[in-house]
């Protein structure tokens, strides 16, 4: 439907059909997001199980609690996704002059890609991580009453480098995943559909 208004394939295609898609998963997972934020940052002090803490949160914070920081998870998570998928395919454009490997180029295309979307992506992540986590955070500084107000305090505290806190980790995991999860599938995918379409072919025959 969007190529329709922006051309089949094209960025802009890319970029919204990949973003809308990452946007109806996470509506549907953040309040497995917001568990499994809590327990990486407080451990076990404050929730023994899952159970326990899907009581606690609806016990103390009501249903709300399950979607804190949902606007700042979509932003972060709904912008990584768009614009990897549309950096992995402009890239491979860019670098198959010099990868003649399909193997390869897959692999530098969706690493670089990765790269690309975790730096546009990456503050709104750290968003994400202190609304999630706030219900616990006992610095008074670090409680936000909504998106806006959590970036300007956090500029007068941190400064601009407090939006880019964490990145480095970031940049050693998602596009090293990327790169594997990619690679794996267009190999996987060339070998699955080839064979196929020459049974096809014999069929035709």
């Amino acid at each position: 439907y969007l190529g329709n208004f922006f051309g089949d394939g094209s960025f802009m295609t890319n970029i919204i059909a990949s973003g809308l898609c990452r946007f109806y998963g996470l509506v549907f997972t953040n309040p497995l997001t917001v568990i499994k934020t809590r327990f990486e940052i407080v451990g076990f002090e404050e929730y023994a199980t899952v159970t326990e803490a899907i009581k606690r949160i609806l016990r103390e914070e009501g249903a709300q609690g399950f979607f804190k920081g949902l606007l700042a998870n979509t932003l972060c998570s709904g912008t990584h996704t768009a614009f990897y998928y549309a950096f992995y395919q402009n890239n491979k454009k860019l670098l198959g002059s010099y990868f003649k490997n399909e193997n390869y180029l897959t692999l530098m295309a969706a690493y670089l890609g990765g790269v690309m979307a975790t730096m546009v992506s990456h503050p709104m992540d750290v968003l994400r991580t202190r609304f999630q986590f706030q219900h616990f955070n006992k610095f008074a500084n670090q409680h936000y009453s909504g998106l806006g107000n959590a970036m300007v305090r956090i500029y007068r505290v941190d400064g601009i480098r407090g939006y880019w806190v964490g990145l480095l980790p970031k940049l050693v995991k998602k596009p090293l995943g990327h790169a594997y999860v990619w690679t794996l599938y267009e190999a996987l995918y060339s070998r699955i559909s080839v064979p196929a379409q020459t049974n096809l072919d014999e069929e035709d025959d």
